[in-house]
């Protein structure tokens, strides 16, 4: 039996009595019982000061500083911490075995296992050593970061070349309409580099703020361009966004600017893919604006534009107002809602979404209902 992430709840006591007492409400375990237990917890971590008034400024689960939480360990508010976890009994510190971290030549290695393993990806030797040094300098670049994208796992990895077979498949529409859009300064971009940057700006580089110009560069050198002269992923991301707002039909008085544009089109890909989404912004940045554009355009068939009735599927939200009284069944019940409606239908045609609006309330809450979150976004179904 596996006990995930045992120090986040509230029963980790319970979780002792089974492994180290052996015994459950006091009940001995038989001592012919062959059940072995392992649990998983995580790392006792705070953040850094600038960490925790960035969080603070954003908004996101920190309406309440992080000094007035009643949810503490000791003196230190479970805000302040990277996980939030329990203290551990005493008794099961003796069996604590630190994995530590992935070496980096570990991740080269399991990077470049998992392009072998993807059948979908159509690519000569030369580009898959191409794609694996892109990968693991994202990873590394990535974890210099002295804000929350400095979290990075082979999960990243994984969405990349999840959306790097996508692209693949549409890009005879997509390319020629950004080739179409770069500007002239820019050089020749082959199709293999389009997929290559337009891949990893959906997973690395749109998390990124202030760090963008930088990762860029890094990415555009292994890639052959000049950086010098030209910001090339830049351009290119640019190009795919207005080639995907093209195709939606804007009030003149809406202005397509730069927020409107990125979160559009990632809504886009990550409903595509079934990709997880946080879009955070201060009120203004176009978040409602960009949820309304792509639930009229992702009508699937019915959708007024050649590229979203091809190659887009059709969708149906669902929207839960997040509040500091939220509860986990609560949250359950708008996704069991959702996985009802698109029952007895073809997933490749159609899914439905589920919108969490202000869902930074709802870590609020001392009933901590965001937990339900990690195995629906994990596995993406409730049953």
């Amino acid at each position: 039996m596996f006990f995930d992430e045992a120090n986040t709840s509230e029963a980790i006591s319970t979780i002792k009595e089974i492994m180290i007492d052996r015994s459950v409400d006091g009940e001995p375990i038989h001592e012919k019982c062959s059940l072995q237990f392992i649990a998983a917890v995580n790392p006792y971590r705070q953040h850094s000061t600038e960490m925790i008034k960035r969080l603070e400024s954003a908004g996101l689960g920190y309406y309440i500083q992080s000094n007035e939480s009643l949810d503490k360990i000791g003196s230190i508010p479970l805000r302040r911490l990277v996980y939030r976890v329990n203290p551990m009994p005493l008794s099961m510190f003796p069996l604590i075995w630190d994995f530590g971290n992935v070496t980096d030549r570990n991740e080269v290695r399991y990077i470049a296992q998992m392009i072998e393993s993807q059948t979908k990806i159509k690519a000569d030797q030369q580009q898959k050593q191409t794609l694996v040094a892109l990968l693991s300098r994202s990873q590394a670049l990535m974890r210099m970061q002295k804000d929350e994208c400095s979290f990075v796992s082979l999960r990243d990895v994984e969405r990349t070349l999840e959306v790097y077979s996508w692209v693949e498949s549409i890009k005879g529409i997509l390319f020629p309409n950004i080739k179409e859009l770069l500007p002239k300064a820019i050089p020749p971009v082959t199709d293999f580099q389009i997929q290559c940057l337009l891949s990893l700006s959906i997973t690395y580089y749109v998390r990124l703020d202030s760090s963008r110009e930088n990762y860029s560069s890094e990415i555009c050198k292994l890639l052959g361009f000049d950086v010098r002269k030209n910001n090339v992923l830049k351009s290119v991301f640019r190009a795919a966004q207005d080639v995907i707002l093209k195709e939606v039909k804007l009030d003149e008085t809406i202005a397509k600017n730069e927020a409107l544009v990125e979160n559009t089109m990632m809504m886009c890909v990550c409903i595509q893919l079934r990709i997880p989404l946080f879009l955070v912004g201060k009120p203004g940045s176009s978040k409602s604006l960009s949820k309304s554009v792509v639930n009229d355009i992702m009508q699937g068939k019915k959708s007024d534009s050649e590229i979203f009735r091809n190659h887009f599927k059709e969708i149906q939200m669902f929207t839960y107002q997040c509040s500091p009284i939220s509860t986990s069944e609560s949250i359950l019940g708008i996704f069991r809602q959702c996985q009802k409606f698109q029952e007895n239908k073809d997933l490749n045609e159609y899914t439905t979404v589920v919108v969490l609006d202000e869902i930074g309330l709802a870590e609020d809450s001392k009933k901590l209902p965001l937990k339900i979150l990690h195995p629906l976004l994990e596995d993406g179904c409730v049953d």
